[in-house]
């Protein structure tokens, strides 16, 4: 009975492996490398590889690369949003066309897709790596500061300090809610967050 039950715990570890690789398969490999060098050609705009991303995790939701391919479709939305901002302020600096003009559309809702995709990473994949779901928290708070939601930031990034105490991204959220207070006009309390 007891070789059994021995026999049973040695068992069930390997039945669970088997139902999820620890590793990609070839066919998931490159899949998730051919997205990569999408994102990687910096001639190319984001959202061929935000795509790919998305297949990727619509052919191999298991994959132990799924939530890198989430987060990475993150970072392709966000690259988007980005660079619209960037030429949105420098069109600023030579018409006056957009000046008092409402936020950017196109930006919001890359920075809505950005949030998204940072969110199911930590939402989906709770298992994944500390690092990649501290560096989807950081996201979360870039995309509310880039919008200019500087107060839903502030929250965003102190939840890293609760969440993922000894994450290298600590400090950098500290000075994110410091700019963001700035931002605010709360002096006094981003002098208070520096000291």
């Amino acid at each position: 009975m007891k070789q059994l039950l021995a026999l049973a715990v040695l068992l069930v570890p390997l039945a669970s492996s088997a139902a999820k690789p620890e590793r990609p398969n070839k066919e998931e490999e490159e899949a998730f490398n051919s997205a990569s060098q999408l994102y990687g050609d910096a001639a190319r705009d984001k959202g061929a590889s935000i795509e790919a991303f998305e297949r990727f995790l619509q052919r191999f939701p298991n994959s132990p690369r799924a939530a890198d391919a989430q987060f990475m479709a993150g970072e392709g939305a966000m690259e988007q949003a980005l660079k619209i901002l960037r030429n949105e302020a420098e069109s600023k600096k030579t018409t006056t066309s957009r000046l008092l003009a409402p936020k950017n559309q196109a930006a919001v809702q890359a920075l809505h897709e950005a949030e998204a995709a940072f969110r199911k990473v930590l939402d989906r994949y709770r298992k994944a790596d500390g690092g990649l779901r501290s560096s989807a928290q950081y996201r979360v708070g870039e995309t509310a500061y880039n919008a200019k939601d500087w107060g839903r930031a502030i929250e965003e990034w102190r939840r890293i300090e609760k969440d993922f105490s000894k994450s290298y991204l600590v400090p950098e959220a500290w000075m994110g809610i410091i700019f963001a207070n700035l931002a605010l006009e709360q002096f006094s309390q981003a002098e208070a967050n520096l000291f």
